[in-house]
C-alpha cells in the first residue's frame, strides 16, 4: 500500500491517502496525488516531501509540485538499499557505518564517518 502521511508541527501524523500499489509504479503514485488535489491539498504551497527512494514516486512528486517540493529519502530505505550490496556478513557494520554518518552534524563530519 502506498501511504500519504501528513504530518503537523507537532509531530501528529495523519493518513491523508492511501492507494493500493507500489512506489516503483507511476500510475500509482499519480493516482495517489491525482487523489489528494481533488481532495484539495494544496501543490502550490512549498512542502518537504519524504519518500523511500523509487522512482516512480520522485516522478510524481515532481509532476505534481514542481520544484517546491523539497524531497527527502527515507534514511532508513537507503540504509537497507545499500546494505543489500554486501554480503551478509558484512552488511550490518556498513549499516552501522552510515546510521553514526546519519548521526554527524554536517556533510564534513558525514563524509570523513564514512
Amino acid at each position: 500500500m502506498l501511504t500519504a502521511l501528513g504530518i503537523d508541527r507537532t509531530g501528529r501524523k495523519t493518513i491523508i491517502g492511501l492507494h493500493q500499489g507500489a512506489s516503483e509504479n507511476q500510475k500509482v503514485c499519480e493516482a495517489l496525488l491525482a487523489d489528494l488535489a481533488q481532495r484539495g491539498l494544496n501543490f502550490q504551497q512549498p512542502m518537504l516531501v519524504v519518500i523511500d527512494g523509487g522512482k516512480a514516486l520522485r516522478g510524481a512528486v515532481r509532476k505534481y509540485w514542481g520544484d517546491r517540493g523539497l524531497v527527502h529519502r527515507c534514511q532508513l530505505h537507503k540504509r537497507r538499499n545499500v546494505g543489500g550490496h554486501f554480503c551478509e556478513e558484512s552488511a550490518w557494520s556498513w549499516d552501522r557505518k552510515l546510521a553514526q554518518a546519519y548521526e554527524e552534524p554536517d556533510y564534513g563530519s558525514a563524509k570523513k564517518t564514512l
